[in-house]
């Protein structure tokens, strides 16, 4: 499913059918997000991190002036939300 996405690129050794599967199931739930649209609002409980598979994802503050302030950008193959 989504194994050879996340390999894309990387030059390991041929994992076999059994890796595979682990990685497999090792997913509890797949979240297809929209462009710019937020994950995570400040305040919410995060429970899980995710893993991103396609495309980038930024975590911002926005200031009181309405300003808003890049603190992380997180591309293909991150983690996102290990800090929480």
């Amino acid at each position: 499913m989504l194994t050879p996405k996340y390999l894309m690129g990387r030059h390991r050794e041929e994992l076999s059918t059994m890796d595979i599967g682990v990685l497999e199931n090792s997913v509890g739930s797949i979240l297809t997000v929209e462009v710019r649209r937020n994950i995570v609002r400040h305040g919410d409980r995060v429970e899980r991190s995710m893993l991103l598979v396609d495309r980038f994802v930024c975590r911002y503050m926005d200031g009181l002036d309405g300003s808003r302030q890049l603190v992380a950008l997180n591309v293909a193959g991150d983690f996102v939300g290990l800090h929480s």
